[in-house]
């Protein structure tokens, strides 16, 4: 019984992704607000398979202050799996050391909607993109539906990204009890008991909650944002389904992946502004061209 709900869940999914793409498609094809889906359809999948592109070639672009950062993460993770998860996860999760763990409990629930199963990562998908994008056509705002396009994108890859590396590193959950330094790599396992690093609730939750910050830097913004985001990660951890270092590689990734589209969306848009200065008998001057 439990193999057949796990064929369900998993064809449910698949379907999902494909709607999720086929929503991409659409959002970005009527980004101009004029021409009809079917006219835009194949640069609408050049421009998926660019930006795809430009993200996985990325690390190739990483300057000396990038490589800091990887640095830095890489130890801090690497210091929470070898040390610090087994003892978070049993001095706060297991026996519930107080008071951390109280405040801790509180914030996350917050998220613990969001974390219920699986399948509210595609319901919060569904509903900031949906909300977004009827707001951009309602309002005749192309900033909410170049956002929505965003969000779709950096969802849609981190979900990729990540759902592979969990299948490349095969860790162990903390309710298997096997400790946090068993992984299975390269098991592919389609059991989701050794699927626990990265958290895609996070990651999901970090790429396109990012982009929606970095578009509206506002204080009213954020605050709920990473109040949010806050609370999925510790939700995580307190469900006993993932441990500490799990939440930060997703939470890492997520942002990651969102701040690189976003940059190369702003090159985009650089590009298509031109100017051409100008010199004539009479006057002097110069042109801006927007594409």
């Amino acid at each position: 019984m439990t193999n057949f709900n796990n064929f369900i869940n998993s064809h449910t999914r698949i379907v999902m992704i494909i709607f999720s793409f086929s929503f991409l498609d659409f959002i970005m094809a009527q980004n101009n607000f004029k021409y009809p889906l079917i006219q835009n359809h194949r640069e609408v999948l050049k421009t998926i398979k660019e930006d795809f592109k430009y993200l996985m070639t990325s690390p190739l672009r990483m300057s000396k202050k990038d490589h800091l950062h990887l640095l830095i993460a890489s130890g801090i993770t690497s210091g929470f799996v070898f040390y610090l998860d087994d003892i978070i996860d049993k001095e706060y999760v297991i026996n519930k050391k107080k008071p951390i763990y109280t405040l801790g409990n509180k914030i996350a629930g917050i998220g613990k909607e969001y974390g219920r199963s699986n399948d509210r990562v595609f319901y919060l998908f569904g509903g900031i993109t949906t909300s977004l994008y009827a707001g951009g056509i309602m309002l005749k705002n192309k900033k909410l539906l170049q956002t929505t396009g965003l969000i779709s994108e950096s969802f849609l890859f981190s979900l990729l990204i990540s759902g592979s590396t969990k299948l490349l590193l095969g860790r162990s959950r903390p309710y298997m009890n096997k400790g946090s330094k068993d992984f299975n790599f390269f098991s592919f396992s389609d059991n989701k008991d050794f699927r626990s690093m990265p958290s895609v609730h996070t990651s999901s939750a970090f790429s396109m909650i990012t982009v929606i910050t970095k578009q509206y830097d506002y204080w009213w913004v954020t605050l709920p944002s990473y109040l949010f985001l806050s609370s999925v990660a510790i939700q995580r951890i307190y469900d006993h389904e993932h441990w500490t270092s799990d939440v930060i590689v997703g939470g890492i990734s997520g942002y990651t992946i969102a701040n690189i589209l976003i940059k190369n969306d702003t090159k985009k848009e650089s590009k298509r502004l031109s100017f051409h200065p100008f010199i004539s008998r009479n006057r002097i001057g110069a042109s801006i061209t927007l594409d």
